[in-house]
């Protein structure tokens, strides 16, 4: 099979296919060399290092770190490897720029006539500097010293080169910092030379919360080798660290340190979320609103929400909002509101007054998880490709993936069979019958390939969805190429029954949407806090880290050319700046570089002890496209925009629904009926097109939800598993070519779900409730199935009672628990009322008597459900709410005023 793209998705579709016994090509169209010098594909991605090369000389300007300044900054830090310049006071401007072949000190034929044509130009009042550099990402240079030993061939050849030219040896000098003795022979004497400085950069800094539990299952999978080849006992999960905590940090307020580490119960998860919300202003109403909207959606049933929540705002879903009444139920003091506004902007580009309510909430809840026996908010332990994608492209090569260079370049239907046309980098050898060459004959009369023509059994392609989409455009209109036609480029239109504040566009919202990173370097250590940092009302959505805290080798000024770094996200590019009255989508890079400095410091430099020295060099994400041939315009656009999920715009996603080969335990009752050329598992999941393509991305449907490289990860499992379902169920064999046809049985169960109930004889997995996790891996003939987690199947124990009564009383079209009881009713009347019942500062004992009734209420609900079918239910359910209600009243009695607050226009009908 062929795997197109070697991103996130893309790597783990040949992972797992691989350990299965397919023989698996990846195709990638970027390259850089290997760490022996050949040619090799760069993976990872928009989550790949952008390794950059810079002159120790060149900086950027004070005026990043002192916005009052007029001068401009230098525009992003990448220069070209130039290794020979005229000397700073010589009136002669002359400089060369070239490349040696990568790894290598040799002078190429170019580099051998620039050189030539430059020694005429000097005259005869010249000096000269060479500097001997390397590019991490082109050279494959990963040890400093390796760097220099290499740094000093390349200029101990252009050195003898010149001197063979008839230049005066007397006259070539050093240019540049970090100074090592170079000994070319006795003929040219003594010469020094330096090393360029290689800055780390990035599109985002990486972000591994714990509930990454695909990303980090496969880490767990991948072993590191050593020096010599050889497998260690570590892997690249150990890789990550955790960082315990976050700091919040506002304009006018101090710096607010929370602790990351998960809650082990109900007590504890309450606790953190009050501590955390009391930071923001929040009112004990607000808290108790807040708390039970929480509450309320981790009670209630997969069903429910996908009914519910996929179509309004996750916003409205905390206000309560509803199509038919004008304004919210649940008015929450101003303050915390402006907080619920802005915060999730932070995290992967999300509006709350946009993006659904269930990916957010969903997002939300597995943040408050317990522990599950992962690193806690993890980041790696050194640049992204060094510690993550290249042991795993070292792994997967030793498994015999096969990395090619090249590009996927035509796919057209032919009599109802797929035709698939690529491009080879330097026409590899390969086989054939896989990959057949097309040839023409050049007016030379030599034969020369033109492209070829994938043979594989399987294609999956796994780039972004404009790229898939192009891809695409002369396939016929059916399942996935059907859904793709304009999706990358299209408006959402809201959902019709949209109640939400915020006024649609004209032309609906953006689907995909810009979230980039920007770094800065130093020349000193700069820490601003341990781990990440949330500017909670910055105007573009900032949050950073000071990754090098967490490498296993921090940077050295005198080895590295910078001692640290901050890598910075902007969450948001559509909100203008109060200081520039303009988006980030607006402005040039110097900019964007030079505002989001200023945004940090608004909010950093008023703490004394949190005074930050000036920057020596920033970098903007390579993805991003300025106008101007040096990039000095005006932003243009975005190579890598990241998908939000929109309220309502779930459904619109392009292929068939994710399954859990856990979770289900069969066929669907109704299969649905797909076009010719497309089919699709009885059990559901992704479809696979003329028997052969197949899509990943993160903008396909994934249990994820979210535009991150965990949902990349997973929608390459999904990919995978219909892979293992069509070659068994169509081509009726295991894996090997050969094995005799093993008939497919649907008609069975293929298992026992644990949350399985005898009141009606059959399995919940297809029913309103999915919430039983089985111990037992999916399998068929082929293999075993990836494993696939579902965050809705892996929330707290506690409320997994609650979310059964809740399928049931879903599927018999009643109401939620909370509704039936009118659990919220009082609190948001409080709300719209105006009425302040609750101090400032929440009684901690008050809510630790509350969680001790729910925990009395909650087993009273287990014991229930657990009659459910039988003459006793009735009872139970009565002594269950009863319980409930009687919780209820003693935490709201001891914070019920004797006479409430009434508002400014003070009624009796008011204050009853």
């Amino acid at each position: 099979m062929t795997v197109y793209g070697g991103g996130v998705a893309g790597l783990t579709v040949a992972h797992e296919l691989i350990t299965r016994g397919y023989a698996v090509t990846l195709i990638e169209p970027t390259l850089a060399p290997d760490r022996f010098g050949q040619s090799h594909v760069r993976v990872g991605g928009m989550a790949a290092s952008q390794m950059n090369d810079v002159d120790p000389h060149h900086h950027v300007h004070d005026s990043v770190g002192t916005p009052a300044s007029d001068d401009p900054p230098r525009p992003k830090s990448k220069l070209g490897p130039v290794w020979l310049a005229a000397d700073d006071d010589s009136d002669k401007g002359h400089s060369v720029g070239a490349c040696h072949q990568p790894g290598s000190a040799a002078l190429t034929a170019s580099d051998k006539q620039a050189l030539s044509d430059l020694v005429p130009k000097l005259g005869e009042d010249y000096t000269l500097g060479i500097t001997g550099m390397v590019h991490i990402g082109r050279d494959n240079i990963y040890d400093a010293s390796q760097g220099r030993i290499l740094a000093r061939q390349r200029a101990g050849s252009v050195a003898a080169f010149l001197v063979e030219q008839g230049l005066d040896r007397t006259k070539l000098s050093l240019r540049g910092a970090n100074v090592d003795p170079l000994r070319c022979d006795d003929t040219l004497g003594s010469w020094t030379t330096t090393q360029s400085v290689t800055l780390p950069g990035e599109h985002g800094y990486r972000y591994f919360p714990s509930f990454y539990r695909h990303v980090f299952d496969t880490m767990g999978r991948t072993p590191l080798y050593d020096s010599d080849g050889m497998l260690s006992a570590r892997t690249v999960y150990d890789n990550l660290e955790s960082s315990l905590s976050v700091t919040v940090a506002r304009k006018h307020h101090d710096p607010i340190l929370f602790s990351m580490v998960p809650p082990t119960n109900i007590q504890e998860m309450r606790e953190s979320l009050i501590a955390t919300l009391a930071s923001t202003g929040a009112t004990g109403l607000d808290l108790l609103l807040i708390s039970l909207r929480m509450l309320r959606y981790l009670s209630t049933c997969s069903a429910r929400r996908e009914a519910l929540y996929e179509n309004v705002s996750l916003l409205d879903f905390l206000q309560a909002r509803h199509p038919d009444r004008p304004g919210p139920d649940v008015v929450y003091s101003p303050s915390f509101l402006d907080y619920l506004e802005t915060a999730p902007r932070i995290l992967a580009a999300i509006d709350p007054a946009t993006g659904d309510a269930r990916t957010n909430a969903n997002i939300a809840v597995q943040l408050m998880q317990p522990d599950n026996g992962t690193r806690i908010n993890g980041t790696l332990n050194g640049p992204t490709s060094t510690a993550w994608f290249d042991p795993w492209v070292e792994h997967l090569d030793a498994l015999r993936v096969r990395f090619l260079g090249g590009k996927l370049t035509q796919m057209t239907v032919v009599d109802g069979k797929l035709h698939v046309e690529l491009e080879l980098e330097a026409n590899p050898k390969v086989d054939p019958e896989r990959f057949e060459p097309v040839t023409e004959t050049s007016p030379c009369g030599e034969t020369v390939i033109t492209h070829y023509i994938d043979h594989a059994d399987y294609i999956v392609t796994a780039f972004d969805a404009a790229t898939a989409e192009r891809l695409s455009a002369e396939l016929p209109d059916v399942g996935v190429p059907e859904k793709l036609r304009g999706y990358a480029e299209a408006r959402v239109p809201p959902p019709p029954e949209w109640s939400g504040k915020v006024e649609v566009p004209e032309q609906g919202w953006r689907r995909f949407q810009t979230m980039s990173g920007i770094q800065y370097f130093f020349r000193e250590t700069v820490d601003i806090a341990t781990g990440h940092v949330y500017f909670s009302d910055s105007d573009w959505g900032l949050s950073s880290i000071s990754e090098q805290q967490f490498w296993a080798a921090e940077p050295n000024l005198n080895t590295n050319g910078y001692a640290s770094l901050i890598s910075v996200d902007i969450g948001d590019f559509e909100t203008p700046s109060a200081h520039l009255g303009k988006p980030a989508r607006e402005c040039t890079a110097e900019e964007i570089a030079k505002e989001t400095w200023r945004q940090i410091l608004e909010v950093i430099d008023p703490a004394p002890q949190l005074q930050l020295p000036v920057p020596t060099w920033y970098h903007l994400d390579d993805n991003l496209a300025f106008a101007g041939d040096a990039g000095e315009g005006l932003f243009q656009g975005n190579a890598t925009p990241l998908q939000v999920p929109l309220a309502g715009d779930w459904h619109r996603r392009p292929g068939g629904d994710p399954f859990d080969p856990v979770a289900v335990d069969g066929p669907a009752d109704s299969p649905p009926d797909l076009p010719q050329g497309v089919w699709q598992s009885p059990m559901g999941g992704y479809y696979v097109h003329w028997d052969r393509l197949l899509y990943a991305g993160t903008w396909k449907k994934t249990f994820t939800r979210i535009t991150t490289m965990e949902a990349a990860n997973e929608s390459g499992r999904h990919v995978v598993n219909a892979i293992l379902a069509h070659t068994h169920e169509i081509r009726g064999h295991g894996a090997f070519e050969g094995e005799p046809p093993i008939p497919v049985d649907h008609s069975a169960p293929k298992h026992t779900d644990p949350v399985e109930r005898e009141q009606t004889g059959k399995s919940v997995g297809r029913s309103a409730l999915n919430t039983g996790v089985s111990g037992i891996i999916g399998q068929n003939p082929v293999g075993a199935f990836c494993r696939i987690w579902n965050p809705e199947q892996h929330e707290m124990a506690s409320f997994v009672p609650l979310k059964e009564l809740d399928a049931m009383l879903f599927e018999q079209g009643l109401p939620h628990l909370f509704d039936v009881l009118m659990l919220e009713t009082t609190a948001q009347a409080w709300s719209q009322l105006g009425l302040r019942p609750f101090a400032a500062t929440p009684n901690i004992q008050d809510l630790q008597r509350w969680t001790a009734e729910a925990v009395k209420w909650q087993q009273s609900a287990t014991a229930a459900m657990g009659l459910a079918g039988t003459p006793a239910i009735h009872d139970a359910l009565i002594h269950a709410l009863r319980s409930l209600r009687g919780m209820l009243e003693q935490f709201l009695a001891p914070m019920t005023p004797t006479t409430p607050t009434t508002p400014t226009n003070d009624s009796s009908e008011a204050s009853t």
